[in-house]
């Protein structure tokens, strides 16, 4: 299979082109960036010799699906014209900052018979998966923690509170019957974002602090019959009123396996090959539509 890279910034070479290169018996890559210098280092480094600077000629090489890793304002034209050449996608989160323009890419795949794959990582990472299979859970609480960031409301719900979203999403088994959100910011720039979603049986908790000290994130999921706690997605811990369990990744396991990105990559190729999305339109799409509550909601309420 022929598949394209879009963009080789530093995400891309860090998560993503590891796992890919790995699977070069398997897929025919096809790497595009307008920088030719990177674009002549990475040939050389993979031994990969369909390079492009040219997106039309990259788009025109026959390539059945792309990868694409560039800067969020880009993503809706490149994804409607891969989308119109019949070219299956994969895109980086957020697909746009604009729930419509989402909704309608995502029609237009529909339309089209596309793959339009979002990628949230953490659904994949093994310790996440793990933890999504406790049942009768009661309470999710979900923290994620920066040192000292700085960003406006907008770019910092989307850029990395989208992920938390995502995974709150992700562990509810049941429908959300309520919706509860609170941003507090400091000229402009995030402090910290808190969720509250409820459904029939439990009550989820989302957090993200942008001043906390700490480069951190946790996932705990209480049951009657113990509570569940993933930290930083390597760490599984299980605490009963008898006894606490601590399951942890061997030394030799690998980054991006753990944090989800290796299953999900495999998982999308697999995905491109015989027409199945691991990440779901509608279930991408409510994570989109949450974030753009949240910042209507503050963006009304400071104009």
């Amino acid at each position: 299979m022929k598949i394209g890279i879009i963009g080789l910034g530093n995400i891309s070479q860090k998560a993503y082109l590891p796992v890919m290169m790995a699977l070069d018996n398997e897929i025919e890559w096809h790497l595009f960036t307008r920088d030719q210098e990177k674009l002549a280092k990475l040939g050389k480094k993979y031994r990969i010799s369909n390079l492009y600077s040219s997106i039309d000629e990259l788009l025109s090489s026959g390539i059945e699906a792309v990868f694409i890793h560039t800067a969020t304002h880009t993503h809706e034209a490149l994804i409607r014209e891969c989308i119109e050449k019949g070219i299956h996608v994969y895109v980086d989160k957020p697909i746009s900052e604009n729930v419509e323009e989402v909704k309608a890419l995502m029609e237009l795949a529909k339309e089209k018979d596309i793959l339009l794959i979002t990628g949230f990582n953490r659904r994949f990472a093994p310790m996440i998966q793990k933890v999504k299979e406790v049942p009768n859970k009661n309470m999710i609480l979900i923290q994620k923690t920066k040192p000292e960031s700085s960003g406006s409301v907008k770019y910092a719900i989307y850029d990395l509170f989208i992920h938390v979203v995502d995974t709150a999403l992700f562990l509810l088994d049941e429908p959300i019957t309520q919706t509860h959100f609170t941003v507090k910011e400091e000229a402009g720039n995030l402090v910290s974002c808190v969720l509250h979603l409820t459904t029939e049986h439990t009550e989820c908790i989302a957090t993200m602090n942008y001043i906390s000290g700490a480069n951190a994130e946790s996932v705990e999921i209480q049951s009657p019959t113990g509570t569940h706690r993933v930290v930083n997605l390597t760490d599984y811990e299980i605490e009963t009123a008898k006894q606490k369990q601590v399951i942890s990744f061997g030394d030799w396991d690998e980054t991006l396996e753990k944090r989800g990105f290796a299953p999900l990559i495999r998982l999308a190729i697999d995905g491109f090959q015989n027409k199945k999305n691991p990440v779901s339109m509608d279930s991408s799409l409510e994570s989109h539509r949450i974030c753009q509550l949240i910042v209507e909601s503050y963006e009304q309420r400071v104009h």
